[in-house]
């Protein structure tokens, strides 16, 4: 394949002029230099990111969330599902573990399009790569052939243009019959096929209905138009059915579990019923039922009780309360019980729940990592902002909150952070024309070692690997994505739970800073530099001395140089533990420890920590660059065309 790929997302929708479903593009981006088995495998990668963890939860909060909200005919905003977009920069466009070899993949500028460009509106078209979510458990792709190929392999058929391929006729067309990529088709093998039918629908002007040779697979995702009743239809789009919905519309004669409740009384009968079916052993048709009353009565807070205890033991402290209809005082009453034993609770689709429920669970669950609250729409994203601002300490002990406000558009140079921050990554280069930064509003030293460990980190067997090389060549969605979410070892997976953004408030006193720093490089000369190393420091800085807004001031960045704490490694380590942080996994801390000793002993292409005069140089290559135009990183608004 050629210089440029794009990959579309596509989901049905449901309009709000007809009801009807209809396939729309939901999200696209384009990247560089990326063919061949590369494709295969950034392709696979997202496959499995987007039913990793709580990944599958926000696609299907943020998919659902354009249920009859647009006629078929109606445009979708731009950049509508900035959580897909997010992952597709992560699994194109970034460098994860170990370079791949290939010039500029996985180093690649973040380049999302609008969702209303084209699949085939590109110059230079060379590539195509669809993938439909509307099951997220169960996704579907495909290639599409949009140039005349030749084929090496004896008796191979290339398709027409504009159809589907699969993986092994994607290598077929696009590399002259290289199969090296075997191991990624035998596993793409076991993913169904987008169907023409469904381009047709999505792309109607591009698209038109061939006739397929026999060797293009036609199954896929078929068009499901018969028809629901009303009742079904919108259960179905509720995100907590959607697991059930493609049972429902592929096996169309299978009941629904149902329970016979009085929704206007909920009156003592019903609860009686259900208890009677819990002590059955019941439990799935108990808690569908428990989600069905609007909203939940007081009387069935006993019975509730008993399915909280249960899934507690089953799940080892993981909690989903999602769609069932609680008040701000039935969550308090539950956690008041079983708050010390909860560590993930999901409190999703709440249409009842308020912010002063969220400092309340905080408080009476001191062991919860992970709080979810998608779709409550009483918990608006200002009150989210707001808490940070006023009860910042409550979110110590808090590794992720999965919450819409968090979830935000990705910004790379423009200050977009709305929360107050908790730490800031900056990188500062003559390589760069504008400083590369992100912020996070929760502190994460998991996350944040393993972001760093994954960006100075090679693999044994790559021996042109070299930081210097890689600094210059990573782009400014590189950091973003490695701090988005924490990454088990021996995987590449994120769960991501937050969408970073940029700002330069860190050097203002906001947080912490990771302060990376590469000097000038004198090459010739009585000058000649012997010490090449980059400098880096875990940084605290004091407010400025002269009192300025939030924001940055303008021209001048105002920092307060002389009144920052610069630490090594070990000595931010010993500062966490003086702020009561949580402990810091063993194995993290000694892997990064020993890396960060190996760069410190390479004087060519090593990395160092910061003196007082590194430091300075630090802060005034930013302050000089943060008066020119930013021209690296452009915005989703204005990236509507091909690069």
């Amino acid at each position: 394949m050629g210089e440029q790929l794009q990959i579309f997302v596509i989901t049905r929708i449901r309009s709000a002029c007809s009801g009807s479903t209809k396939h729309r593009c939901v999200a696209a981006y384009h990247v560089p230099q990326c063919q061949g088995e590369v494709a295969l495998s950034c392709l696979l990668h997202f496959l499995a990111m987007v039913k990793y963890g709580s990944n599958r939860e926000v696609i299907e909060s943020e998919t659902s969330a354009l249920h009859e909200k647009y006629c078929i005919n109606e445009d979708l905003p731009a950049l509508c599902c900035p959580f897909i977009t997010f992952l597709m920069a992560m699994c194109w466009s970034t460098k994860f573990i170990n370079p791949t070899g290939i010039s500029d993949v996985g180093y690649s500028q973040y380049s999302p399009l609008n969702e209303k460009f084209g699949s085939g509106d590109a110059d230079h078209q060379q590539g195509i790569t669809v993938i439909d979510l509307t099951e997220v458990r169960s996704p579907m792709y495909c290639f599409i052939n949009v140039a005349n190929m030749e084929c090496n392999v004896e008796d191979a058929v290339i398709p027409p243009l504009h159809v589907p391929l699969s993986a092994r006729q994607y290598l077929c067309a696009y590399t002259k019959g290289d199969l090296k990529g075997n191991g990624h088709v035998a596993k793409l093998d076991n993913v169904k096929l987008i169907h023409l039918d469904t381009l047709i629908s999505v792309w109607p002007e591009e698209y038109k209905k061939v006739q397929t040779p026999q060797d293009v697979p036609s199954s896929g995702s078929e068009a499901f138009d018969f028809t629901f009743g009303d009742a079904v239809r919108k259960l179905l789009g509720m995100p907590v059915l959607q697991s059930v919905a493609p049972v429902l519309t592929t096996k169309p004669k299978v009941p629904i579990p149902t329970i016979t409740i009085t929704q206007d009384t909920h009156d003592t009968y019903d609860i009686e019923q259900m208890d009677e079916l819990w002590q059955a052993g019941k439990t799935f048709q108990v808690y569908g039922a428990l989600q069905e009353l609007l909203p939940f009565p007081r009387n069935g807070m006993t019975l509730l009780h008993k399915v909280v205890e249960e899934k507690l033991k089953e799940k080892n402290g993981v909690l989903s309360l999602a769609e069932v209809a609680l008040r701000d005082d039935q969550v308090e009453e539950i956690l008041n019980v079983h708050g010390n034993e909860i560590r993930r609770l999901d409190l999703s689709y709440n249409s009842y729940l308020t912010m002063q429920i969220v400092p309340k669970i905080l408080q009476l669950a001191p062991r919860l990592s992970t709080l979810i609250t998608l779709g409550c729409p009483l918990i608006t994203n200002n009150d989210v902002y707001q808490l940070l601002r006023d009860n910042g300490h409550l979110f110590r002990s808090l590794e992720a909150l999965l919450h819409p406000s968090l979830l935000q558009p990705l910004e790379l140079a423009r200050e977009n952070a709305p929360y107050p921050i908790a730490f800031s990554y900056i990188q500062a280069s003559d390589t760069h024309s504008h400083p590369v930064a992100c912020t996070l509003p929760l502190f994460q030293p998991a996350v944040i070692i393993c972001a760093i460990l994954d960006l100075v980190t090679f693999g044994p067997n790559d021996p042109s690997w070299k930081l210097d090389l890689v600094l210059k060549r990573a782009s400014a969605v590189t950091p973003a994505t490695l701090l988005s979410g924490f990454r088990k070892a021996n995987s590449e997976n994120r769960e991501v739970t937050c969408i970073p953004q940029y700002s330069m408030r860190g050097l203002q006193g906001e947080g912490w800073v990771f302060a990376l720093y590469t000097p000038p490089r004198v090459s010739s000369g009585a000058e000649l530099e012997r010490d090449r190393r980059h400098t880096y420091a875990f940084v605290r800085f004091k407010p400025p001395k002269k009192a300025v807004e939030r924001e940055m001031a303008d021209p001048d960045l105002n920092v307060n140089v002389e009144g920052a704490e610069i630490h090594t490694f070990q000595s931010w380590l010993d500062q966490l533990e003086l702020e009561d942080r949580h402990a810091v996994p063993a194995k993290l801390v000694h892997e990064l420890g020993h890396r960060l000793l190996d760069l410190q002993l390479d004087v060519d292409y090593g990395l160092k920590p910061m003196l007082d005069g590194d430091l300075r140089a630090f802060v005034e290559n930013i302050q000089t660059s943060s008066k020119r135009p930013c021209v690296d990183y452009p915005s989703h608004s204005n990236s509507t065309t091909m690069q």
